[in-house]
């Protein structure tokens, strides 16, 4: 129930923290997520991953939801990022990139393959960021970054490996990329050459699954609720707020 919740809440922040509702999205604009959201909104239609599906689901003018396509993937899914006028898909196996030339129904284009491991995925400029951790249900994961240079999506390169200690969701803002380890604290990395992480520190304090970035400041999720931090151009956190949610 509190992951659940912590779900909700997630959802109902990142439209709060977008510019245009749903409907008034552009072909090529989505709306704000996490790296471990299993939906995503682009355009005029909603995509949803569902263990082994990808389905889609058009946003009709009175706002109600029409289905177009349900296709099976060849792994069990479980994160989404729209990027670039594709999806591309986390699973237990690897990165799958999907193209949206026509929206109504995706159409798969590659994948960046690795051992069977948990996977969210975000991206920036020409690079994927990819993490991979152990625990259940990914008992054979290792614990780490994966850089893939992705300015090719019919053929996704890897570039590098940066070894971590349990990490969950992950986001970039410009030169920064976040990494969420969860009790483990919040990790920086250095994107200035995006292909090159360098990390910068580890933040002790914020302990969270997944973060949105939004404008200056972050929405993180974790166990006790939702925090809100601004951050300053020396990568510094200054809290905000939070939304707790009770045992």
């Amino acid at each position: 129930m509190k992951n659940a919740l912590i779900i909700l809440v997630v959802f109902l922040i990142s439209i709060a923290c977008s510019s245009d509702s749903a409907k008034d999205i552009g072909p090529n604009n989505s709306g704000k997520g996490g790296s471990l959201a299993k939906f995503t909104i682009v355009g005029n239609n909603l995509y949803t991953v569902n263990e082994n599906k990808l389905i889609s689901f058009k946003i009709d003018t009175d706002e109600t939801l029409t289905k177009k396509s349900s296709q099976t993937i060849d792994a069990f899914a479980e994160t989404i990022f729209p990027f670039k006028n594709h999806l591309l898909l986390g699973t237990r196996t690897g990165m799958f990139v999907y193209s949206l030339l026509n929206a109504d129904s995706p159409l798969y284009s590659s994948r960046y393959t690795h051992m069977a491991s948990c996977d969210p995925v975000v991206a920036q400029g020409d690079f994927a960021y990819v993490t991979l951790r152990n625990g259940s249900p990914c008992q054979r994961g290792n614990n780490q970054l994966d850089v893939i240079n992705i300015s090719n999506l019919q053929s996704p390169v890897f570039v590098k490996t940066e070894r971590l200690q349990n990490p969950f969701g992950l986001g970039t803002k410009d030169n920064l990329l976040l990494v969420c380890e969860k009790d483990f604290g919040l990790t920086l990395f250095d994107i200035t050459s995006p292909g090159n992480p360098i990390k910068l520190k580890t933040i002790s304090d914020i302990k969270a699954f997944d973060v949105i970035p939004s404008n200056d400041r972050f929405i993180f999720s974790g166990e006790t609720g939702i925090e809100q931090y601004k951050v300053s151009q020396k990568a510094e956190f200054q809290f905000l707020s939070k939304i707790s949610i009770n045992d």
